[in-house]
């Protein structure tokens, strides 16, 4: 998902792209649940990367 669209690792990259060029200064939360697989979280970090956005974070939950 990304701004609340459900979006394929080939369109989160060319739609990052997008919005970095909107804004260079653009920044990305990145966040999962206790299902998302390492693996899908890495791939999303590699799309930022290619897309070059720079300001990447994790959004984390306090354990309950």
């Amino acid at each position: 998902w990304l701004n609340k669209k459900i979006v394929d690792l080939a369109g989160l990259q060319q739609t990052l792209i997008g919005l970095r060029l909107e804004d260079p200064d653009l920044s990305v939360i990145v966040r999962g649940d206790s299902k998302t697989r390492y693996r899908q979280i890495r791939a999303v970090l590699d799309a930022c990367q290619q897309a070059n956005v720079v300001k990447v974070d994790l959004a984390t939950e306090p354990l309950k």
